[in-house]
């Protein structure tokens, strides 16, 4: 299964969630275009646990452009995340969301990404909106509590 692929190398708990969530779409994809996208998908998942970013990034750009997959669009979000490029994870994110308006797991993301920047203000209310659509979201619920904490040793 492509999600238990070296996962202790990550070390993220947003790559488990987005490799968890890239394995799901991988094991509901049964139809021939979905079997390249599936081998393209665990490619680049390797390619980023490896560190090969640029590929990725490379291979990830086509798999969206041609396949529209909510899945490429998340770990092309990581890819971008994992080579320092937040602000392009970001874009990758808002265009997810615009494509697929109803996925709780984008406005997790989003949340992730905007609370690794320093927009903790913005992370909260993205993770505020991923746990109403999704209330099993159990990574965003954990950030969202971690935030409170967080502010609770500052104040």
């Amino acid at each position: 299964m492509i999600a238990r692929i070296d996962r202790a190398k990550s070390g993220s708990e947003r790559f488990d969630f987005v490799s968890d969530f890239v394995a799901q779409a991988i094991n509901q994809s049964d139809s021939a275009p979905g079997e390249v996208l599936k081998w393209s998908l665990q490619m680049d998942l390797q390619r980023i646990i490896n560190r090969d970013y640029e590929t990725a990034i490379s291979s990830l750009c086509q798999s969206v452009h041609e396949t529209q997959s909510a899945a490429a669009y998340l770990l092309l979000a990581e890819a971008h995340s994992q080579a320092g490029q937040i602000d392009m994870a970001l874009v990758t994110v808002d265009v997810l969301k615009y494509v697929f308006p109803e996925l709780p797991e984008a406005d997790m993301m989003k949340g992730l990404l905007l609370r690794e920047k320093g927009d903790h203000a913005e992370a909260r209310k993205c993770l505020q909106d991923a746990v109403k659509e999704q209330p099993t979201l159990r990574i965003a619920w954990k950030e969202l509590i971690d935030m409170a904490l967080d502010q609770g040793k500052t104040y």
